[in-house]
């Protein structure tokens, strides 16, 4: 039953998002939401971006959800209100058009200041800018070369690992989170690391990948504002050390 319902509730997204009347939504949409940004000029490009990844996520959540507890419970939401009414699919299709162009925005964002009023009131709040914003100039180098789909540990020296390493154990990185920063500078999935490690203590995690996950984000907290230094001491014997590594024909940055 489920299995049938999944393949209707595809079969049906499918149709929706070949209809001209639904890309011309999602072409408005994006034109008005992310086209002011240089990384999204072109509408049709991102609307069929924007295509793409929302035929990915359902894919995804339908068939890829072990070992993810959010993946199956959007399922179940999914599958029960398809069931219930089948035109779900129209405003799912808004909903997730928008939260496309809320995602992208987020990583583009130019960020802004906190501003304080005479008498020391807050009346601005800072917000960070976005992944995008900090790659495009270069303000985290550290979050660039994690972003890169060209830079690995293979591009660092035997001997700039090892001072790396004795680095992050000055900044209190347990041998778990060093060995978790490695792996993901390296390319791999929470959901890899997972499968290849099999901690015991993963098991009390709802969703396994999600001990890695929080594993990265405690570990990222503790090096902090020192992510400079991190990558000055990875790439200092590197090919592509330092500024040079972030020149055009280093690092790609994929902003999707």
């Amino acid at each position: 039953m489920t299995e049938n319902l999944k393949k209707a509730f595809r079969d049906a997204l499918e149709l929706e998002l070949r209809s001209p009347s639904r890309q011309a939504k999602i072409r408005r949409t994006v034109a008005k939401r992310l086209g002011s940004f240089p990384e999204y000029t072109c509408m049709w490009s991102t609307a069929e971006k924007c295509t793409s990844h929302i035929s990915n996520v359902v894919y995804a959540q339908f068939e890829k959800a072990e070992g993810y507890s959010n993946r199956l419970k959007f399922q179940r939401e999914k599958l029960e209100k398809f069931q219930k009414d089948p035109n779900y699919i129209e405003e799912y299709l808004t909903t997730a058009t928008h939260t496309y162009c809320t995602a992208k925005q987020v990583k583009c964002n130019q960020g802004r200041s906190k501003v304080v009023d005479a008498d020391g009131n807050v009346i601005q709040t800072e917000k960070r800018r976005g992944k995008a914003a900090r790659a495009v100039d270069g303000n985290d180098k550290l979050e660039i070369a994690i972003l890169s789909t060209s830079f690995g540990v293979a591009n660092i020296s035997d001997e700039a690992i090892e001072s790396t390493t004795e680095y992050l154990k000055k900044l209190h990185l347990n041998d778990k989170e060093i060995r978790c920063f490695w792996d993901r500078l390296d390319g791999q999935t929470f959901v890899e690391m997972a499968k290849e490690y099999q901690e015991s203590s993963a098991s009390k995690e709802k969703s396994v990948p999600d001990l890695y996950r929080k594993r990265y984000s405690r570990l990222m907290k503790k090096i902090g504002n020192k992510r400079d230094k991190v990558f000055d001491l990875m790439t200092r014997d590197s090919h592509l050390s330092n500024n040079q590594a972030l020149s055009d024909g280093g690092f790609f940055v994929s902003t999707e």
